[in-house]
């Protein structure tokens, strides 16, 4: 049965963190013992791992949390009884987990994901009952944090306090809500009800204040501007779209936004700045550059392209036997290579938010500067 995330609404879920933190319940931790490099390469390819590392992670409870909410696999009901009692308590109280009919075995209901000390509820993408991969994700899906997430984070540069932020498509709340405390204000919007069900219950999990309201961009009757703007878009064209129409009516003076996206690279293009100038206009005083995530998951190398081989680890298709459908396509429309990047939009009329320390992006992304087109 699909877990309806409005039953945590009002409920104060600072129990269920305490829980959390004492059993040790870390991303990093969990990749190590696995021997994965990192929280975002666990996330990433976290039902494969599912699949072949899950009965190797021992009855700590950490390894029981990370079976149940991160491997999405059952425990058996004597196991599920070595967690700390509160812990257990908290988990059947607040509905995340239920008992399967043979009464054998625990089953949680929601993923629970850890990253850099906060807590994220999302829905499953999929089971993994006793070595089968099924796939289980509801029509109106609220994503754990996954790879576009973590290159997005990587990105995202924290501004002053006391600023105004908006997340746009916040879905569960991952990219904004580690703000809130920094920031002044925090505002996620998302079409998805769902979503914002399950944004709403990770503010109260993490303690943070944070304001979240089902609306799209396009309709959201915003009474400010802000100081810094989030959006991991869905595909491009809602990319370039908000990118053209929407940063002009939310970001304000000396303010800042990242937007994630796939672009597709035509061979017209020339390359990603010309795919960029094609799509979007970018018109003082805004500037815009171009980050790129080499390596991603979510992207394909000129190379691959033209060869047609199948990267070892890719999220471009959900399936290998989509593949070739999905290269033939790239090649009739003349996509000579697909790009994960993200745009950082500032607005000149102040001095932008400061970068704190420890918030520069990583040696493996390289940063364009593509100047407005009407720039003096």
């Amino acid at each position: 049965m699909t877990f309806d995330p409005s039953t945590l609404a009002g409920r104060d879920l600072q129990d269920l963190r305490a829980g959390l933190l004492g059993a040790g319940y870390r991303s990093e931790t969990l990749a190590e013992s696995l021997r994965v490099r990192g929280a975002a390469a666990l996330m990433s390819d976290i039902a494969r791992i599912s699949l072949i590392c899950c009965d190797s992670l021992g009855t700590s409870p950490s390894a029981i949390l990370a079976r149940l909410f991160l491997l999405c696999a059952p425990v058996p009901t004597r196991v599920f009884g070595e967690l700390p009692r509160p812990l257990s308590q908290s988990l059947h109280e607040h509905g995340l987990v239920h008992i399967d009919s043979d009464g054998h075995h625990v089953t949680g209901r929601v993923s629970i994901t850890e990253v850099d000390g906060f807590y994220f509820l999302a829905d499953r993408l999929f089971e993994n009952r006793f070595g089968t991969i099924t796939v289980t994700t509801p029509d109106d899906v609220c994503m754990p944090p996954h790879a576009s997430s973590f290159e997005l984070m990587q990105a995202i540069a924290r501004g002053r306090a006391g600023s105004a932020v908006l997340d746009v498509g916040c879905g569960s709340g991952c990219l904004s809500l580690p703000l809130a405390r920094p920031a002044g204000h925090v505002t996620g919007i998302d079409t998805s009800g769902r979503a914002i069900a399950f944004a709403r219950a990770n503010a109260s999990l993490n303690g943070v204040p944070a304001q979240f309201e089902q609306a799209a961009w396009q309709n959201y009757d915003s009474q400010q501007r802000y100081d810094h703007i989030l959006f991991n878009t869905p595909g491009p064209s809602t990319a370039f779209d908000f990118v053209t129409a929407g940063i002009p009516r939310f970001l304000a003076p000396g303010g800042r936004a990242e937007v994630w996206l796939t672009c597709e690279v035509l061979a017209g293009d020339g390359d990603i700045r010309g795919t960029v100038d094609r799509m979007s206009t970018v018109e003082p005083p805004f500037d815009l550059r171009i980050m790129v995530n080499d390596g991603s998951p979510c992207s394909l190398s000129r190379e691959a392209v033209a060869s047609r081989r199948r990267p070892g680890h890719t999220l471009v298709v959900k399936h290998p036997a989509e593949w070739s459908a999905y290269v033939d396509s790239l090649h009739n429309r003349g996509v000579a290579e697909v790009a994960s990047i993200v745009l950082e939009i500032t607005h000149r009329g102040t001095p932008p938010a400061i970068q704190l320390p420890g918030q520069s992006s990583s040696d493996a992304r390289k940063r364009l500067t593509l100047p407005s087109t009407s720039s003096p």
